[in-house]
């Protein structure tokens, strides 16, 4: 979603897996900027901002702007990325205008067309599949373009999928960790494209799967409400 949201913002861009290959990537010198999802796994988004900055002060490099991403919106947060070296924060959702008056003062060297804060919002008929979506909140994302929003939600859809997927294999290794942080992600991607009510079971579950005293029977309850909140929203099930 956030790939296609970039590039309507006229800027090109390559995702990697983890914070590893992110590093990896960048030590190629061939990228003008870092937006940095602050939850990765093998090497997260505080510990990539300090790697980056670490090699730069060793060799005498200019600095590259990192941008925070995350869905996280606690008091303190935006401050302390700024205080570990990132430049500025966004925090998910986001729209396109607010991705590139963001993203744009970085890159004052390239021209960019205009993108409106205001998009031409098509009826919600032309969009099918959205029954417990906001569709104002998924349409505004793409600027009123209903085959981007189409796309996105078919995206959304088979991530979730895949994400409730490894939840169940956490679930049978009894890994905390993992559960929560898959359901980090529903979270962030439920919010984006307006499922409010997915993403506030997601948003239960990983906030419980965090605490010391969570237990294996009230965690697969809560499996089993996002899985309902899923079923809800693909009409194709």
């Amino acid at each position: 979603m956030l790939t296609q949201q970039i590039n309507r913002a006229g800027f090109a861009l390559e995702v990697t897996k983890d914070g590893q290959e992110a590093y990896e990537q960048w030590l190629t010198g061939r990228y003008a900027m870092i937006l940095n999802d602050l939850h990765m796994p093998h090497m997260d988004g505080y510990q990539l901002t300090k790697a980056v900055r670490d090699w730069e002060r060793a060799n005498g490099a200019p600095r590259t702007p990192i941008v925070a991403l995350t869905a996280n919106a606690m008091g303190g947060e935006a401050e302390r990325c700024l205080e570990l070296g990132m430049d500025d924060f966004l925090i998910k959702p986001v729209t396109i205008p607010l991705l590139a008056s963001k993203l744009r003062p970085w890159m004052p060297h390239l021209i960019f067309a205009d993108v409106s804060e205001t998009p031409e919002i098509p009826t919600e008929k032309t969009v099918e599949r959205l029954s417990g979506v906001d569709s104002k909140t998924l349409l505004a994302l793409c600027r009123g373009d209903a085959t981007a929003v189409q796309e996105i939600l078919e995206e959304f859809l088979a991530t979730t999928k895949a994400d409730l997927l490894e939840i169940q294999n956490g679930l049978v290794k009894k890994d905390e960790s993992c559960v929560a942080r898959q359901c980090h992600r529903i979270k962030g991607s439920s919010a984006m494209v307006g499922a409010r009510d997915l993403s506030e079971r997601a948003t239960k579950l990983e906030a419980y799967a965090k605490t010391e005293t969570a237990e294996w029977e009230t965690i697969e309850k809560h499996v089993e409400g996002i899985q309902e909140g899923l079923k809800a929203l693909d009409r194709s099930e």
